[in-house]
């Protein structure tokens, strides 16, 4: 019979294509995994993967086959394992993953009360600028825009910002004032990135709106941290986009840009497993944040 855990391992790196990157989901040794997948091998007596140089991993026939039998499997599994584990005992900590924008930071001044009312809990928090397939992930609860996929999920509104131009004054001296959208093409604009992932559209909305196409306004900066794209806006660097709710901008001494122009309206969500919503650490966390956001 089939070891179970090997069949995990193999589901884990077929899926992200990389013996690292499932050694790092899986909090094991690569070598390790790698001796899974080869002693999986030797009992099927034929090749599950392919290396390729430039693409990594491959799946063969066979190993495509496999990982479509245990695609839905392994990942019910592991979920009724890990409620399971949370019925044997009541939970005390918990695993947050939000992003490295002004959503993060907002987090942290809304968790304060609820930290302070469960002073003998554990927070683990992690930041990120990749999509995020939560149902797969370890988190207890997602604080991020609204993931496309929602069997299994629970997926609650719990605020929304509204993405605006700003500029220091050193800056719109030197550089001027754009007065159209168009004119952000001759100016020097802060990014998250300098080529646009689809799924962060949102957050660098000014590279993209009223050009043709697919194609971007070049970015004179990209900084994957909005606490950091703030101060070099606040020292002259250029023009950001950035949510007018961000608390550190009435500090920044920036001034709006296209006040006009509309930009981005993204809404976050509190996302957590369906199973797990109303158990009493992850909904008391939900009351907190949202409490605090309609005080606000």
């Amino acid at each position: 019979m089939i070891d179970f855990d090997k069949l995990r391992i193999f589901y884990h790196v077929a899926k992200e294509g990389s013996v690292k990157r499932a050694a790092q989901t899986l909090e094991k040794n690569p070598t390790s995994v790698w001796k899974h997948i080869m002693d999986l091998e030797q009992y099927f007596k034929a090749k599950l993967f392919l290396r390729r140089k430039k693409i990594g991993l491959e799946l063969t026939e066979l190993g495509e086959k496999l990982f479509k039998d245990v695609n839905h499997l392994i990942p019910s599994l592991e979920r009724a394992c890990t409620h399971y584990a949370q019925e044997e005992k009541p939970k005390d900590d918990l695993f947050i993953i939000t992003t490295n924008g002004v959503v993060g930071i907002w987090l942290i001044e809304k968790l304060k009360p609820f930290l302070e009312h469960k002073q003998n809990i554990k927070v683990r928090i992690s930041t990120t600028n990749s999509e995020v397939d939560f149902l797969n992930s370890k988190a207890d609860i997602g604080i991020l825009t609204k993931v496309n996929y929602s069997e299994g999920l629970t997926q609650q509104k719990i605020m929304t910002y509204h993405s605006k131009l700003f500029a220091s004054q050193e800056y719109l001296d030197k550089y001027g004032v754009p007065r159209t959208i168009d004119d952000l093409q001759h100016h020097k604009l802060i990014s998250f990135y300098p080529e646009l992932p689809g799924y962060r559209g949102n957050a660098d909305w000014h590279l993209q709106k009223n050009m043709p196409g697919h194609t971007l306004r070049e970015s004179w900066l990209a900084i994957n941290s909005a606490a950091c794209q703030l101060e070099a806006a606040r020292h002259g660097l250029g023009i950001l986009a950035i949510g007018q709710e961000y608390s550190q901008l009435q500090d920044a001494g920036l001034i709006e840009v296209l006040p006009d122009e509309i930009g981005a309206i993204f809404d976050i969500y509190f996302i957590t497993r369906a199973a797990d919503f109303q158990s009493g650490l992850i909904r008391e966390c939900y009351d907190f944040l949202k409490l605090k956001e309609l005080k606000d």
